[in-house]
Parts: structure tokens; sequence; C-alpha cells
């Protein structure tokens, strides 16, 4: 890698070798070899893309010397780790720093985003071990940082609160007792929200199908009379559609009937009319008969 070896090992951590052809070679130690080619080269005289594919591969997996380091919090992927070896790490690394008072390696673990109520196959979890040893730190990072349940029950259905009332220890029983009542609290507060929301859910539910039954008998009434509500209503009946629905009922009700009553009007004129006509008609009969009176045919 000419001069650029020694930034090379510090970013990239691994054996590779280089040429002025724009050779590459990079050695993943008990794993594989990688060959790269690209002819164009740097300053130092190594292949650019070569170089960029090698930090690249770097950040994206666990090759780098220094990715081995003890309690690397890196989170990158290693190929190397068959699927659920992780979490085999996590549960071991978090069980046994429970057991023996770890403090350090369990709030690390936290940091690192780990599920702090992982069990092992007897369900047994870190709070069980933590309780049963009497570490009250630990119990009390669990239960007021992590917050993690204070109740999981193991393959024998034996609570951290069952441990550490088994062992004696005064200060985890306080601590996992108080945890207790604070979640019961909860879980009250939580199911009165519930049924206050469920509550609140059919209230506007039955307000949505009231509001429905309404515009449907709005529609009935406009379709029967092509009366409309004002443009501009004052707001008091802007907001209460059961008063629209009152005045278009009323508003149709008075068209109706005054339209009933000029009819009615219209029925008497012409009858009046009529009357009127025939008294005409038989005046003119007689006036004709006496020979005082012409019409217009005889003008």
């Amino acid at each position: 890698m000419y001069d650029y070896s020694g930034q090379f090992a510090f970013h990239v951590g691994l054996p590779a070798k280089s040429g002025v052809s724009g050779l590459l070679i990079v050695v993943i130690p008990n794993l594989v070899g990688i060959a790269l080619w690209s002819p164009p080269l740097d300053k130092m005289g190594n292949s650019c893309r070569g170089v960029a594919f090698c930090k690249e591969l770097i950040n994206r997996f666990n090759f780098h010397t220094y990715d081995s380091i003890s309690h690397n919090e890196s989170q990158k992927f290693d190929p190397r780790k068959r699927v659920g070896d992780r979490e085999k790490d996590v549960v071991v690394s978090l069980l046994f720093s429970s057991k023996a008072g770890d403090l350090n390696t369990v709030r690390r673990m936290y940091m690192q985003g780990n599920d702090l109520e992982c069990p092992d196959y007897d369900k047994r979890t870190a709070l069980h071990l933590a309780a049963s040893e009497g570490h009250a730190e630990i119990v009390r990072f669990l239960l007021q940082t992590a917050k993690v349940r204070p109740d999981p029950k193991d393959r024998w259905n034996r609570t951290p609160l069952k441990d550490a009332k088994a062992g004696g220890h005064t200060a985890c029983i306080n601590l996992l007792q108080k945890s207790l009542q604070l979640s019961e609290e909860c879980h009250k507060e939580e199911e009165e929200e519930e049924e206050e929301e469920e509550k609140e859910e059919l209230k506007d539910e039955k307000t949505h199908h009231s509001q429905q039954c309404i515009k449907a008998y709005q529609k009935m009434i406009y379709a029967s009379s092509p009366t409309t509500l004002p443009s501009k209503l004052p707001l008091y009946l802007q907001l209460n559609p059961l008063r629209q629905t009152s005045i278009a009922a009323t508003i149709h009700s008075t068209e109706s009937s005054s339209s009933s009553d000029e009819d009615e009007e219209e029925e008497d004129f012409r009858i009046r009319l009529e009357q009127k006509q025939k008294e005409l008609k038989a005046y003119g009969i007689c006036r004709n008969y006496s020979g005082t009176f012409s019409d217009s045919n005889n003008v």
C-alpha cells in the first residue's frame, strides 16, 4: 500500500497489497480473499476505487481488527456468526452480569438497545437473578430506568418478588412491591382511559347515526319540494341541523298552504267570471228581443 500503509491499517484494518497496475488484494482472515482491479490511481499509487471499496466493506461488516475488541458496541453485521448467535450472546452476558452484580455491563447493554427482559430457556430474566442474589442496585436500574415488567414468571411460575422473599433480601422486596403497586395503578388508569375512549366512540357513532338520519330526512323533504334554506343562516341555526330541518319543513308547509290558497282563489274567480258571462249573455238576449239593444254584429 506504499505510503498509505499506516492509514489503511487504521481505517480498514485488513491485510492488503496493491500494485501500480490498479490491482489490490485484500485478505479477510479465516474467511475470504478479494482481488480488485481498477486502473485509476491516487497520489499514493493505490487504486482509488479499490480503497473506497475496502472502506465501505469495513463500514458494513464486522471485519476490522478493532471490531474484535471486548465490549465493542458496533452494530455491524458479522457473516461469520450463525443466525441466533447474537441473541445467545446477549442473554448469556445479561444474565451472568445480573447474577454477579455487574451494573456497568447491564447499563452498557441497555444503552446498546438490547432487550433486558429477554429470558433463558427456563424463562428466567435478569430481574429474577438480581432479586435472587439481592443486588438492589440492579433491581432498581431494571425497574426504574429500563422499565422492565416487575412480575415476569419463570417455568415454575415464580416471580422476582418470590425469589427475593425466599432469599430474605429486604431492599429488593421493597423495590418490587412498590413497582407492583405502581403498575397496578397504571393498569387501572389505562383501563379507565380505554373505557372513556369506548364511551366517546359510542357517542360519536350515535351522533354520526343521528346526523345521517337527519340528512336522509332533509333529502326526503327537499325531494318532495324545491324549497331550500336561505344561503345565509344565523350561526345558531348553522350549528344545529335539527333546527334547519324544522325550518325547511315550516317553509315547505307554508308554501304548500299558500299554493293551495292561490288555487282556491283562482277557482272562485273562474266561477264568478262564468256567472257574470252567463248574466251578460242573458241580458243581451233580452235587449235584442225588445229591439232596443244591438250587438256588434248588427252595428
